[in-house]
């Protein structure tokens, strides 16, 4: 919601159509991170690493891929419910929306989406570590 003023549906749909454009580049991150993790430099950089380190960032990718989906899946029903109502002329479309459990924002996609943010994140730090494992392992 903007400050001084209450949303309207063509808000909300800006916001979730926001929301699933900024999915695609949280997977474009995870989508290079997995090809840099799987090239056979990195493959040679990191062969020494502790098993466990390796385990939690191959558990992670899935993990993080899947909440990815689950938020762009979310966000575009919870759109496309809101373009039948329009459609329907149930609603309309720069009416400000009611405080109303149908019109919350989704917090079951807010939280997939939290996961996602996480998941890129602690993959990223969690190569970085063993990426550098030997580096730092030989001072």
């Amino acid at each position: 919601m903007s400050a001084g003023r209450s949303d309207t549906f063509r808000d909300r749909l800006d916001q979730y159509q926001r929301r699933q454009k900024l999915t695609i580049w949280v997977a474009a991150a995870l989508g290079g991170m997995v090809v840099i993790i799987g090239s056979d430099t990195v493959n040679d950089m990191i062969k020494d690493v502790p098993q466990v380190l390796l385990s939690l960032i191959l558990t992670l990718v899935p993990i993080t891929g899947l909440a990815i989906g689950l938020t762009r899946v979310k966000f575009e029903w919870r759109e496309t419910r809101l373009r039948r109502l329009i459609e329907a002329n149930d609603v309309k479309l720069d009416s400000a929306i009611p405080a109303n459990e149908e019109f919350e924002w989704p917090q079951d996609a807010e939280n997939w989406w939290t996961v996602s943010l996480l998941g890129v994140l602690f993959i990223g730090i969690l190569f970085l570590v063993a990426i550098w494992w030997n580096v730092v392992k030989q001072l």
